[in-house]
């Protein structure tokens, strides 16, 4: 506690530490027993094209039902699962799982739509990574042109640049897309853009929020999108909840939108049919856009 606080001083110690220990430890016990009974399960978040309306493709991201506690916040389960090393197996699961739904829907004669995976620095650090995605990619038959891993910028802090460059470049020898994720919210670096090989930026979900009412955030935002096109990349923005926040945007050329607005990460099953709604919608839209 005492260093969580900041270094130099001392924490007295009280019983409630001691219980949130306990509780930690009991959560990653519980965490542990999910990932190998198979009690996870990946919900897919639309991205949507603001052009024209349509879904390009899907975030997947864990949910966890706890048997006691019910829905448990992956802000809460997955700094327990990269502190306890389980980050590595529930990563891969994660991949393995997108990578099958995927190649389902494609199966069921769905339009093709990019799937994008969360991946941890320790998954790239702890196994042979890349190796890894493409026996993914073999087993289940998901076209890699359609997957995109999403790393975000801690991957930068504990190792160099000439060794993350050669792991992204292997992976984007695969033909899988790379994606920068959560740009500007911790350690960003404009050469990051430039020197190595990633196709999309991810903006912040903090950018967005409040976007329409806060003139400065929509500067930033436009340079940032500017930059990022410049640089050949698509810029997909997070975290938008607001029709007033999609009309800056569409305003700024962000190419993919993703967030509440359209819809929250749901079900499998449901997300196709989330996604016809969404360009049933767009298509109704379109002549009072176009009068505008």
């Amino acid at each position: 506690m005492a260093k969580e606080a900041g270094r130099g001083r001392a924490q007295l110690f009280e019983p409630v530490y001691a219980q949130a220990v306990d509780e930690r430890l009991d959560l990653g016990r519980h965490l542990r027993h999910a990932v190998e009974a198979g009690a996870l399960e990946a919900h897919y978040q639309p991205q949507v094209d603001l052009k024209t309306g349509r879904v390009t493709g899907f975030e997947a991201v864990l949910r966890w039902a706890h048997p006691e506690r019910g829905p448990i916040s992956p802000a809460e389960f997955i700094p327990i699962a990269e502190s306890s090393g389980l980050i590595v197996d529930l990563g891969l699961w994660v991949l393995r799982e997108a990578c099958r739904q995927g190649r389902a829907w494609l199966d069921a004669g769905l339009p093709p739509r990019s799937i994008s995976v969360n991946v941890s620095p320790a998954q790239i650090w702890s196994v042979d990574f890349e190796t890894a995605v493409s026996a993914v990619l073999a087993e289940t038959g998901f076209p890699a042109k359609l997957l995109c891993l999403e790393l975000t910028e801690s991957l930068f802090v504990d190792h160099t640049e000439q060794r993350i460059s050669r792991t992204l470049t292997a992976l984007s020898g695969l033909g899988a897309r790379l994606a920068l994720d959560d740009f500007g919210s911790g350690y960003s670096s404009l050469g990051y853009l430039t020197r190595l090989p990633f196709d999309c930026l991810k903006v912040d979900r903090a950018f967005v929020d409040g976007i329409s009412t806060a003139p400065e955030k929509r500067k930033l935002l436009g340079g940032i999108i500017a930059l990022s096109h410049g640089l050949g990349m698509t810029v997909v923005a997070e975290g938008a909840e607001l029709s007033a926040e999609l009309d800056v945007l569409g305003g700024l050329d962000c190419d993919l939108v993703q967030g509440f607005v359209f819809s929250p990460p749901i079900a499998a099953d449901k997300a196709p049919l989330v996604a016809a709604s969404i360009e049933c919608e767009a298509r109704r839209m379109q002549p009072q856009r176009n009068r505008l």
